[in-house]
């Protein structure tokens, strides 16, 4: 099984091609993911992990193009993104911001702001803690994270009103490639 964590940033993982545009230790794929095209070989990842990557994306279209081409049948794209209340986002002028309805369009027959791959939404989940933060807050995190993931009803009631009140820190997609 071949795996791809695309924008790595200072998370090298194990058993994965680790991608970043800066060159530095563990990187094996130095490249700007918002150009045209990735060097990398159609149909070569079974697994892609885009870990708080996605916000500096200027093309959608182009990045789902190109995670198309490069996955197999059948891969699985998993992405975490800052939720629009988190700080995260905010933190830098050129990232976009994420709700949980941001991908819902991504399944289907291409064609959209998606490209022209066909994809399938396995799952969505918006998330208050991840498992970086502290140990209390992932305790805390468990249960808010559970009551608010257990349909899309409560998914919506947290995006759009409860995170006014409490900011929630991401979004986490896991997309399955059609070909």
């Amino acid at each position: 099984m071949r795996k791809l964590n695309l924008g790595a940033g200072e998370e090298i993982l194990k058993d994965f091609d680790n991608h970043d545009i800066d060159p530095r230790e563990g990187i094996n794929l130095i490249f700007d993911f918002n150009k045209p095209k990735f060097p990398i070989k159609d149909n070569t990842y079974d697994y892609i992990f885009c870990n708080h990557s996605l916000m500096y994306i200027k093309d959608f279209s182009n990045l789902f193009n190109e995670l198309y081409r490069i996955s197999n049948n059948n891969a699985i794209i998993e992405i975490l993104c800052p939720h629009v209340s988190s700080n995260l986002g905010m933190s830098i002028f050129m990232h976009h911001l994420f709700s949980i309805i941001s991908f819902d369009e991504v399944e289907g027959v291409g064609g959209s702001e998606f490209g022209h791959g066909r994809f399938k939404l396995v799952k969505k989940m918006i998330l208050f803690r991840e498992k970086r933060s502290s140990k209390i807050m992932i305790a805390i995190s468990k249960p808010i994270n559970y009551i608010f993931n257990i349909n899309g009803f409560m998914q919506i009631l947290a995006d759009r009103f409860v995170s006014r009140i409490i900011p929630f820190y991401s979004i986490y997609w896991k997309i399955k490639v059609i070909k």
